[in-house]
């Protein structure tokens, strides 16, 4: 009899354990983008999703929310293309960036809440985005080129859109965040500002 005790306890022990665990898997959010046939993943981290189709059509959802979103306009298909051709993109937090073609205008950068679907930023620019970084409440800056020869780092945050610098070219993937602290490099040297 008393072997049988501290085994029954064990047992006991053992089994609210699992109920446990299987209590914490059931309420962890799991995705909810099912991806279709051919479509891929383009950006994902432990909140949200983006992908894409075999039509170039984008869309991101909240892991545990019901809607996906679409990302790309949706504009005539010509032949087995639709919508809007998406380059760089990025996600953080509920939050998606990126940027993107639409056939009517030139390069747009886009910022969208996946959890609710709102257009947080929509801004045109005359070139496509070669880099972007994105904050967990959706500020945002990126690098595209400008009309003259090299490239321009952007912010648009809580105090506006603003030009930060006029980079070269081997400097335009140069973007880092570190916390609201914007990095890039700028004739050879380290840059910084605040993305608020």
């Amino acid at each position: 009899m008393r072997r049988i005790v501290p085994i029954l306890a064990t047992a006991i022990l053992l089994v609210t354990a699992s109920r446990a665990d299987a209590a914490r898997i059931q309420h962890k959010a799991s995705p909810t983008c099912h991806l279709p046939a051919g479509a891929w993943q383009r950006a994902a981290d432990e909140a949200v999703e983006v992908y894409e189709t075999k039509t170039y059509e984008v869309f991101g959802c909240e892991y545990g929310q019901r809607h996906t979103y679409r990302l790309t306009v949706e504009e005539e298909c010509r032949s087995s293309f639709c919508g809007t051709l998406v380059s760089e993109l990025t996600v953080s937090g509920s939050y998606v960036a990126y940027g993107y073609f639409p056939h009517s205008k030139g390069a747009v950068i886009a910022v969208r809440n996946l959890r609710t679907g709102h257009l947080i930023h929509e801004v045109s620019l005359t070139n496509y985005p070669v880099d972007i970084m994105l904050k967990a409440d959706g500020s945002v800056a990126w690098i595209a080129g400008i009309a003259t020869e090299g490239f321009q780092v952007d912010a648009l945050d809580q105090t506006g859109r603003r030009v930060l610098a006029t980079i070269g070219k081997p400097e335009s993937k140069s973007l880092a965040l570190a916390g609201s602290t914007l990095y890039w490099t700028q004739e050879g040297k380290p840059a910084s500002a605040v993305l608020n």
